[in-house]
C-alpha cells in the first residue's frame, strides 16, 4: 500500500509574516499543496525526502543497452556488406571516412544514432 502526501491538506506553519524573511517570504501563511511542502522542506531540511526511481532508472539503462546492441549489430551488418561488395571502390569506403561521408548516408545515420545513444548512456553510468 502506497502512502502519498495529500498536498491539499498540507499547510505552512502559522507564523508572523513580519518575522519571516528570505526565500520563504513569498509563501503566504495559508499556502497549501506544493508551496507549503516546499516551504516546510526549506525550513526543516531533515524533513525532505525524494524518491529515487531506482527500478525505472535500471529499466531505462537496460533499454539503452538494448538500443545500443541493435545499432552495434546494424553497423556490423552494414560494414560486412561494404567489405563483401564486389565493387572495390565501395569496399574501400571502410578505409576512408571522407568517402563514407560523401557516399553512404545510411552508415552516417547509424554512426550518428550510435553517438547520440552512447552520449546519453554514458551520462547514466
Amino acid at each position: 500500500m502506497r502512502r502519498w502526501i495529500n498536498f491539499d491538506m498540507a499547510r505552512t506553519p502559522e507564523t508572523n509574516s513580519n518575522t519571516h524573511s528570505g526565500p520563504e517570504r513569498d509563501v503566504s501563511n495559508n499556502a497549501t499543496g506544493y508551496p507549503a511542502i516546499a516551504s516546510i522542506m526549506a525550513k526543516y531540511p531533515d524533513f525532505s525526502m525524494f524518491r529515487r526511481f531506482r527500478a525505472l532508472n535500471a529499466k531505462s539503462i537496460l533499454y539503452y543497452q538494448a538500443e545500443l546492441i541493435q545499432v552495434e549489430n546494424d553497423i556490423r551488418e552494414h560494414e560486412t556488406q561494404l567489405a563483401l561488395d564486389p565493387n572495390q571502390i565501395v569496399a574501400d569506403r571502410l578505409k576512408d571516412w571522407a568517402a563514407m561521408l560523401e557516399e553512404d548516408d545510411e552508415y552516417i545515420r547509424l554512426v550518428s544514432k550510435l553517438r547520440t545513444l552512447l552520449r546519453e548512456y554514458s551520462k547514466l553510468s
